[in-house]
Protein backbone atom coordinates (compact mmCIF):
# COMPACT_ATOMS: atom_id res chain seq x y z
CA UNK A 1 0.00 0.00 0.00
CA UNK A 2 1.28 3.45 -0.84
CA UNK A 3 0.29 6.67 0.87
CA UNK A 4 0.56 9.43 -1.70
CA UNK A 5 3.84 8.40 -3.26
CA UNK A 6 5.27 6.32 -0.46
CA UNK A 7 4.46 3.25 1.53
CA UNK A 8 2.67 3.57 4.86
CA UNK A 9 4.84 5.58 7.38
CA UNK A 10 6.07 6.40 11.38
CA UNK A 11 6.70 8.98 14.40
CA UNK A 12 9.82 9.86 16.44
CA UNK A 13 10.01 8.79 20.08
CA UNK A 14 11.06 12.28 21.15
CA UNK A 15 7.41 13.31 21.18
CA UNK A 16 4.92 12.53 23.95
CA UNK A 17 1.91 10.54 22.69
CA UNK A 18 -0.63 13.31 23.26
CA UNK A 19 1.57 15.98 21.78
CA UNK A 20 2.34 13.94 18.65
CA UNK A 21 -1.34 13.07 18.20
CA UNK A 22 -2.33 16.71 18.44
CA UNK A 23 0.31 17.77 15.93
CA UNK A 24 -0.61 15.02 13.49
CA UNK A 25 -4.34 15.78 13.42
CA UNK A 26 -4.39 18.30 10.60
CA UNK A 27 -4.47 18.40 6.81
CA UNK A 28 -1.08 17.79 5.19
CA UNK A 29 -0.02 18.62 1.63
CA UNK A 30 2.65 16.54 -0.12
CA UNK A 31 5.82 18.59 -0.46
CA UNK A 32 8.35 16.09 -1.79
CA UNK A 33 9.26 12.43 -2.11
CA UNK A 34 12.86 11.20 -1.71
CA UNK A 35 13.77 7.83 -3.22
CA UNK A 36 15.61 5.79 -0.57
CA UNK A 37 17.71 3.94 -3.12
CA UNK A 38 18.84 6.74 -5.41
CA UNK A 39 18.37 9.78 -3.17
CA UNK A 40 16.45 11.45 -5.99
CA UNK A 41 14.10 14.17 -4.75
CA UNK A 42 10.80 14.78 -6.48
CA UNK A 43 9.08 17.97 -5.37
CA UNK A 44 5.35 18.39 -5.77
CA UNK A 45 4.58 21.74 -7.37
CA UNK A 46 1.05 21.47 -8.79
CA UNK A 47 -2.20 19.99 -7.46
CA UNK A 48 -0.34 18.20 -4.67
CA UNK A 49 -2.13 15.32 -2.92
CA UNK A 50 -3.25 15.74 0.69
CA UNK A 51 -3.56 13.52 3.77
CA UNK A 52 -5.72 14.41 6.74
CA UNK A 53 -5.67 12.63 10.08
CA UNK A 54 -8.86 13.30 12.05
CA UNK A 55 -9.17 13.37 15.85
CA UNK A 56 -11.65 10.47 15.66
CA UNK A 57 -8.92 8.29 14.07
CA UNK A 58 -10.25 8.40 10.51
CA UNK A 59 -8.00 9.12 7.53
CA UNK A 60 -8.75 11.15 4.41
CA UNK A 61 -6.51 11.26 1.35
CA UNK A 62 -7.08 14.07 -1.18
CA UNK A 63 -10.64 14.48 0.06
CA UNK A 64 -11.55 10.78 -0.06
CA UNK A 65 -12.19 9.01 3.25
CA UNK A 66 -10.63 5.55 3.58
CA UNK A 67 -13.55 3.30 4.47
CA UNK A 68 -12.58 0.96 7.29
CA UNK A 69 -9.27 2.74 8.00
CA UNK A 70 -8.14 4.24 11.32
CA UNK A 71 -4.82 5.79 12.29
CA UNK A 72 -3.04 5.42 15.60
CA UNK A 73 0.40 5.83 17.12
CA UNK A 74 2.29 2.67 18.02
CA UNK A 75 2.63 1.82 21.71
CA UNK A 76 6.29 2.91 21.65
CA UNK A 77 5.20 6.23 20.04
CA UNK A 78 7.67 5.78 17.19
CA UNK A 79 5.34 4.78 14.38
CA UNK A 80 2.21 5.91 12.70
CA UNK A 81 -0.01 2.91 12.06
CA UNK A 82 -2.92 2.83 9.65
CA UNK A 83 -5.22 -0.06 10.41
CA UNK A 84 -7.51 -1.08 7.53
CA UNK A 85 -10.37 -3.52 8.04
CA UNK A 86 -12.24 -4.95 5.08
CA UNK A 87 -14.81 -7.53 6.09
CA UNK A 88 -13.07 -9.82 8.57
CA UNK A 89 -9.53 -9.04 7.36
CA UNK A 90 -7.50 -6.40 9.21
CA UNK A 91 -4.14 -5.13 7.90
CA UNK A 92 -1.83 -2.70 9.68
CA UNK A 93 0.58 -0.50 7.74
CA UNK A 94 3.23 1.42 9.65
CA UNK A 95 5.80 4.08 8.90
CA UNK A 96 8.47 5.94 10.87
CA UNK A 97 8.08 9.62 11.61
CA UNK A 98 11.41 11.35 11.12
CA UNK A 99 10.14 14.85 11.92
CA UNK A 100 6.87 16.14 13.32
CA UNK A 101 6.13 19.79 14.01
CA UNK A 102 2.95 21.82 13.66
CA UNK A 103 4.16 22.86 10.19
CA UNK A 104 5.67 19.67 8.71
CA UNK A 105 5.84 15.91 9.00
CA UNK A 106 8.40 13.61 7.38
CA UNK A 107 7.80 9.88 7.00
CA UNK A 108 10.23 7.09 6.14
CA UNK A 109 9.12 3.64 4.98
CA UNK A 110 10.88 0.27 5.22
CA UNK A 111 12.55 0.82 1.81
CA UNK A 112 14.13 4.07 3.03
CA UNK A 113 11.84 6.24 0.90
CA UNK A 114 10.89 9.53 2.54
CA UNK A 115 7.71 11.52 2.07
CA UNK A 116 7.61 15.10 3.32
CA UNK A 117 4.34 16.93 3.97
CA UNK A 118 3.62 20.50 5.04
CA UNK A 119 0.57 21.70 6.94
CA UNK A 120 -2.08 23.22 4.71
Amino acid sequence: MRITGCRATVISSQYALGKASDKLTTKWVLEKFIDGTTGTENACTNACPTMEFMKDGSVTQSGVSWAGAKWQLSSDKEKLEIVVTVGSVTTTYSTTILRLTSKEVWFKDDDGDQTHYKAE
